[in-house]
């Protein structure tokens, strides 16, 4: 994760990454998520990210962005990439920002 843009505590002790919340995507022909994903720091702090990924079928990797892969991954005998996902392109906008993140939706 210290490689994504995203992730604001690069320069922090990671000790544990723990998905709290995940939401299918409905996307035609497409594997989106959104995850609510905590960090655990070794000074005890943590912090929440929104985090949407996709699985891109190792046909179409060519135009990655290394700094958008989490891992690589076999999903229904395909091989590919976990990636963050584009959200300008591949998810709506009013299904991102209708999400509510209230205290309802973590799981203890």
């Amino acid at each position: 994760m210290n490689t994504c843009r995203w992730f604001a505590g690069k320069a922090r002790l990671q000790e544990k990454f723990t998905i709290k919340c995940s939401m299918e995507i409905p996307i035609k022909d497409f594997i989106a998520l959104l995850f609510i994903v905590e960090v655990r720091y070794g000074d005890g702090g943590t912090e929440r990210y929104l985090l949407p990924i996709s699985f891109i079928d190792s046909t179409h990797t060519q135009n990655v962005a290394l700094k958008g892969i989490i891992t690589l991954a076999y999903i229904n005998e395909k091989r590919g990439l976990v990636i963050v996902c584009d959200i300008q392109r591949k998810i709506p906008a009013g299904i991102v920002f209708s999400i509510n993140l209230s205290r309802k939706y973590f799981a203890n």
